[in-house]
């Protein structure tokens, strides 16, 4: 069953900033809608009149006005009060400087739907600031001590239609917070210093101007003057009273959001007014600091000696007398005429924490025997309690301090030791006792190259230059093959190093050169050549019938740029070389066995083998892109082939691809074209081989 309170709603304005006006229904009932449990998540509805059924009222503002203020979603509205502490002044002495708070009661108005309506229900935030001052921004007011949004709160029962509430907040079950009273414990006597805040604001609210939505309840003695005192309804004074709450007035700060402004706003000019909020506290629980009246840890409920922070029970020497034992030696400080001496507890001959006792026997107390444990001194002397000062040897020092006590020319045993003089004739810091070069300042020992000659490393080595016949090579110590500075590794293990090997980095001991390049016949194989028939021999080493002809290496027609292959090849291209045709098979138009290769040509690029009936240029070729252009007349092309990682390709059998021209009693020059950019030698990008002659037989 709902209980309710009858305020009847009407419009806010202020003196400082003029606020917006709004027509609430009069006579509205502001409706007690239960307890929302903040642990639980759930709003319970109310079984009784009693609003506040957790705690002891520390702070209450439920004076009715009949007032709401109007405000837009996103906006927030921030005030303070005051909950008292021990110094606070009567009548409002408090129980604690700080209180742990158990619930809290607000007071709404919202034209949100109810939840069992279809609807959303009311959302309300409240943050709580320990200390704040009057008209404060949130960003002033700094970090809240606690913040809770509060969602599925009682609303409107009819959409569009105003509907007040107000709402216990309970906190049990784990979200009860600490607050200090008077703002940091004690009564500093300004409203500035003292006051609590706290922020109101309603989120989710959907209407756009202040005629569609709801704000938060006025409270205060605004309408009947002396009705409602300040204080009145806490536990400090007039407990169940109506009150307006301490430290309240007629100022509050709005955090405008949209249309809504931002700044200090007024409450009709009532020194009493703010927005209605109610504050319990548990006043048995003193566990929130800071309720330790003398700071020694132990809460004043549980402190036996409360104003004495070194002591929790009166003890032997009672509270404000410390029951230290200094000395440990069972008797308290406060009974104990030598409380540091654990031997004393009263002065005696020495004095406290002085021993009268004689150790060596001879005669005079500790206290005043420079030597109390040497029999044969009263004080120190030279060497100190309990050594002789003797000097063996009459050199002045005595030989507690003498590292030769028995040689009157030294005190320390140098590099020769006691009765050896510490004579060095080169003059390098080493005594000739352990010097093996005695003459030499530079060397202690003879190293590598003896007394008298450094052991200079100039390649760091390990071998010193008097020993090293590479002094320069930090690999060598000796020429070898391939002499100082170059290496004389075998690559391919071939039994020759690679200095002097033609083919360094393939198995190769005859070193054989079919074609005199200087380039090793199982380097080219496996670089450039074909070897067809797997003899170990570049097929160009090998040609089969025909004959090369038409050359770019400067016995015929000069190459476009001077970029002249090697002998016997065409126009030198990117790779370096010159690239070669040749024939490694026969000429049989009946027994197919005609196999044209070029090689020496750019990787990956494309070329194909063209053929003939005659010779450009005498014979000796024309210009054309950066080679030279041998076969004329009437021409054939074969198909288009890319040269691969390894620039090469074939023409096999090419009597099956031209039946009609290559027969029996024909000639025919080959030449293969081939492209070749972007650094070809003359930056035409295109090249040819050399030209091979074949007469055609049955």
């Amino acid at each position: 069953m709902q209980t309710s309170r009858v305020l009847a709603l009407v419009l806010l304005a202020s003196p400082l900033v003029a606020q917006d006006r709004n027509c609430a229904p009069c006579g509205t009932d502001i409706r007690y809608g239960g307890v929302f449990d903040v642990a639980a998540g759930v709003l319970h509805p109310p079984t009784t009149d009693a609003p506040f059924p957790i705690g002891a009222v520390v702070y209450s503002n439920n004076c009715p006005t009949g007032q709401y203020a109007p405000l837009l979603s996103g906006s927030t509205v921030i005030d303070d009060g005051e909950i008292p502490s021990t110094t606070s002044p009567s009548p409002n002495v408090g129980f604690q400087q700080s209180y742990k708070i158990t619930s809290f009661e607000i007071s709404y108005c919202t034209r949100e739907l109810q939840t069992a309506s279809g609807g959303p229900g009311a959302t309300v935030r409240v943050r709580f600031f320990e200390d704040y001052d009057d008209c404060q921004s949130l960003a002033a007011a700094g970090t809240p001590i606690a913040d809770f949004t509060l969602t599925g709160l009682p609303a409107s029962t009819q959409v569009g239609t105003l509907s007040c509430w107000i709402v216990t907040v309970s906190l049990a079950g784990g979200s009860e917070f600490c607050m200090r009273a008077d703002a940091d414990g004690f009564y500093d006597g300004t409203q500035s210093l003292d006051g609590f805040g706290f922020a109101l604001s309603m989120p989710n609210q959907t209407g756009t101007t202040l005629g569609t939505v709801g704000g938060f309840v006025i409270a205060g003695d605004l309408t009947q003057p002396g009705f409602c005192a300040a204080g009145d309804g806490t536990v400090f004074k007039n407990a169940g009273n109506l009150g307006t709450g301490l430290a309240n007035d007629d100022v509050y700060y709005r955090q405008g959001f949209g249309a809504q402004s931002t700044g200090c706003q007024g409450l009709l000019g009532d020194p009493y007014g703010a927005f209605y909020l109610r504050v319990t506290a548990s006043l048995g629980d003193c566990s929130c600091a800071p309720n330790d009246a003398d700071g020694d840890g132990a809460l004043d409920c549980a402190d036996g000696c409360p104003l004495d922070p070194a002591k929790t029970a009166p003890g032997v020497c009672g509270c404000g007398a410390a029951e230290t034992d200094s000395d440990g030696d069972g008797t308290p400080n406060c009974i104990d005429f030598c409380p540091n001496d654990p031997n004393k507890i009263a002065p005696g001959t020495c004095g406290c924490g002085v021993s009268d006792v004689d150790a060596d026997g001879d005669g005079l107390a500790n206290c005043l025997d420079g030597c109390p444990n040497d029999p044969n001194k009263f004080t120190p002397g030279a060497c100190g309690c309990g050594v002789a000062d003797t000097d063996t040897d009459g050199d002045g020092v005595p030989n507690c301090f003498d590292g030769c006590p028995n040689d009157p020319l030294k005190s320390a045993p140098g590099d020769c030791g006691c009765g050896n003089p510490d004579i060095d004739t080169d003059g390098d810091g080493a005594a000739d006792c352990i010097d093996l070069c005695v003459n030499d300042p530079g060397k202690t020992a003879p190293g590598q190259c003896g007394c008298g000659v450094p052991d200079t490393d100039t390649d760091g080595d390990g071998t010193a230059n008097c020993n090293d016949l590479c002094p320069t090579d930090p690999l060598k110590v000796a020429p070898g093959v391939c002499g100082c500075g170059a290496s004389d590794a075998d690559v391919d293990g071939d039994g020759l190093a690679v200095c002097v090997d033609n083919c360094p980095s393939e198995f190769n001991p005859l070193q054989e050169d079919c074609d005199g390049d200087l380039l090793g016949d199982a380097c080219e194989i496996v670089t450039t050549s074909f070897d067809s028939n797997a003899d170990n021999v570049p097929d160009e080493c090998q040609p089969g019938v025909g004959a090369a002809v038409c050359f770019g290496d400067g016995s015929g027609a000069n190459c476009p740029c001077a970029n002249l292959g090697d002998a016997g090849e065409g126009c030198a291209n990117s790779s370096g070389s010159g690239a070669l045709l040749y024939n490694f098979g026969g000429a049989s138009v009946t027994a197919h066995d005609t196999a044209l290769y070029v090689i020496h040509m750019p990787n990956n690029k494309f070329g194909l083998v063209y053929m003939g009936i005659g010779l450009s240029g005498g014979g000796n070729g024309l210009p054309f892109g950066d080679g030279l252009r041998c076969v004329t007349g009437q021409t054939k092309r074969f198909a288009v082939q890319n040269t691969g990682p390894v620039g090469a390709f074939t023409l096999i059998d090419p009597v099956s691809i031209a039946p009609a021209q290559l027969v029996p009693g024909s000639t025919w020059y080959f030449q293969a074209w081939f492209r070749d950019k972007p650094t070809s030698p003359c930056l035409k990008a295109i090249n040819l081989s050399n030209a091979w002659r074949v007469d055609f037989v049955n």
